[in-house]
């Protein structure tokens, strides 16, 4: 996986762990509008851990690119392709909802007030260009840290060397800044952030999966699990002890744990799923297809339906918990409903816009 759709889908597991990961931080993002709405932690705030999902998106946007990609490296003449499917994957639903978002807060100043959002901010936010202060639409962080990976990718494109090289330099300036900042900029906070470090354990993974040297993958794949629920369930105990959104051991600690979490866990499922042959049910891998969108629409959704429920008129026919449950299964039934509705066809049509622009060369590639 990336963030946004696939480019192969052949690790259904890995789908339905895409769904995981988005419900996670859907999870996450809507405990805090209930502490502000309702004044509780609901259910004792139990999805504290669930920016966890993002580090699994980190290491499986690697993991995914680079099983896609791994024949075009030193391969010039597929820098095109990849650059188009990269782009439709991530924009078109990108724009949709940021510009959405973006028309909005332009157009009643009130509801984008505590973002300071300008058309000048806007404009940057929408061409995923780094800058300082609150974007438009907050998950966004994630995708500009992607775009960085799929520069950083294109170059091994071109000249695999050089790239090797330059990724190489890239994650050790991640490792040096986050032990000792060098740099300050948006540009700088953006490309060394710690969670970069996902993008090369999925490269690794993906590698050791293509060669088929992952010992023990459902033993592996357990424990990575495990690592995930243990740091989960550690950031609940402790969940009283620091503000809400703070990190409760530490951000480089949590994002390099779960980091590690997933880059265990990732190649594990994926060597796992290949030798065993699963069978994930249709609507499990429709619901992990559906993870980009609820990805980006759950903070919005969540702000809408939450002051909702919050009404007055409502309030006091709900607890906080069902409440939040409520919220929770709009959001993700209209994520499901854009995905099967909008962004399916789009990508379709993009594609097939692809194909028919593309010279038949009589070989098939897998998530072309």
């Amino acid at each position: 996986m990336t963030i946004a759709q696939p480019v192969v889908s052949r690790f259904a597991g890995l789908e339905f762990g895409r769904g995981i990961a988005a419900l996670l931080i859907t999870l996450f993002y809507a405990t805090g509008f209930y502490e502000k709405y309702f004044g509780v932690s609901v259910f004792g705030n139990p999805f504290r851990g669930g920016h966890a999902g993002f580090e699994y998106f980190f290491v499986l946007a690697g993991f995914f690119i680079y099983t896609a990609h791994a024949s075009d490296i030193g391969r010039p003449g597929r820098l095109g392709s990849f650059a188009y499917q990269r782009a439709i994957h991530i924009y078109p639903m990108y724009w949709l909802v940021v510009g959405l978002l973006a028309a909005a807060m332009l157009a009643v100043p009130s509801l984008g007030a505590e973002k300071g959002i300008t058309p000048g901010k806007a404009l940057l936010d929408f061409l995923m260009i780094p800058r300082d202060g609150a974007l438009v639409l907050s998950p966004a962080w994630a995708l500009q840290r992607e775009m960085v990976f799929y520069l950083a990718f294109a170059l091994l494109l071109l000249v695999p060397r050089l790239g090797m090289a330059v990724f190489v330099v890239w994650q050790a300036a991640i490792l040096f800044n986050t032990a000792s900042p060098f740099a300050e900029s948006a540009f700088a906070e953006v490309a060394l952030d710690i969670t970069n470090i996902g993008f090369a354990f999925g490269m690794i993974g993906a590698h050791l999966v293509m060669k088929d040297r992952i010992p023990a993958p459902r033993l592996l794949a357990l424990l990575g699990l495990a690592g995930f629920a243990a740091g989960l369930i550690a950031e609940w105990y402790y969940v009283d002890t620091v503000p809400m959104r703070a990190p409760v051991f530490g951000e480089t600690i949590e994002k390099t744990y779960y980091n590690l979490c997933a880059a265990i866990t990732i190649p594990a499922l994926a060597a796992w799923e290949q030798r065993s042959a699963w069978r994930i049910p249709r609507f499990l891998t429709v619901f992990g297809g559906a993870a980009y969108m609820l990805f980006l629409i759950n903070q919005p959704v969540n702000s809408v339906v939450v002051k909702l429920l919050a009404n007055p008129a409502v309030k006091p026919m709900l607890t906080a918990e069902i409440a939040y449950s409520i919220n929770i299964a709009i959001t993700v039934a209209l994520a499901v409903a854009l995905h099967l509705i909008v962004e399916k066809p789009v990508l379709s049509r993009l594609r097939a816009a692809k194909a028919n622009r593309t010279p038949s060369t009589g070989v098939v590639r897998a998530g072309a």
